[in-house]
């Protein structure tokens, strides 16, 4: 592995364990993951898997905003951990089959070994990722979905050492699920109503 790739590997793996402890300092993180990933697949000439690093690195700087906004009056934050909506969830849902419909043979051009799923993959990615911005909790189980089809696809293609990175995000993704839970139980006030109500 390349300086890149670990650079790769371990700020992943500090941004997730952030994201799950609710810590606001995860978004720079990262943003720095997402430029060495970038760099990683753009040096194999992956170029759809650099861009979509690309669109992490815009996806980061929202969330990181949109964790550390407060109320000018109170100093509160305006987003605290919530459920998402049903609306929001069919629309992200239209979002999803369209994404991948439109990565598909953008994947299946640049000779991806399984273009359908790396597609799929990509997409619940990127879905995940913006409803973590908003502190949905959903977030989890989405990512976790993804992290399992990632396994299966790495496991066949014999790529080892990717396969145990995403073992840790799997793992991680489990602990997301079960602090965000409780954080929301602890929570005796209702998620903001910006996230509430924003898609």
């Amino acid at each position: 592995m390349s300086v890149m790739d670990w650079i790769g590997f371990v700020t992943g793996v500090v941004c997730v364990f952030l994201i799950v402890r609710e810590k606001d300092i995860n978004w720079p993180i990262g943003i720095l993951n997402s430029v060495a990933l970038l760099a990683v697949f753009w040096t194999q000439r992956l170029y759809a898997q650099a861009g979509l690093q690309a669109f992490y690195v815009v996806e980061c700087a929202y969330g990181w905003r949109m964790w550390t906004r407060r109320d000018q009056a109170t100093g509160t934050k305006l987003i605290r951990i919530g459920r998402t909506k049903n609306q929001t969830l069919a629309l992200l849902s239209i979002i999803l089959a369209a994404g991948i419909l439109g990565l598909y043979p953008v994947f299946r051009a640049t000779g991806d070994p399984a273009p359908f799923w790396d597609s799929v993959i990509a997409v619940m990615s990127l879905v995940a990722e913006y409803m973590l911005c908003l502190k949905f909790f959903e977030s989890w189980g989405v990512y976790f979905a993804a992290d399992l089809i990632s396994l299966v696809v790495l496991a066949l293609l014999g790529m080892w050492v990717t396969f145990g990175t995403y073992l840790c995000f799997t793992a991680l993704c489990i602990m997301g699920i079960v602090e965000w839970r409780k954080r929301m139980r602890r929570n005796s006030e209702p998620a903001s109503s910006l996230a509430s109500s924003t898609l």
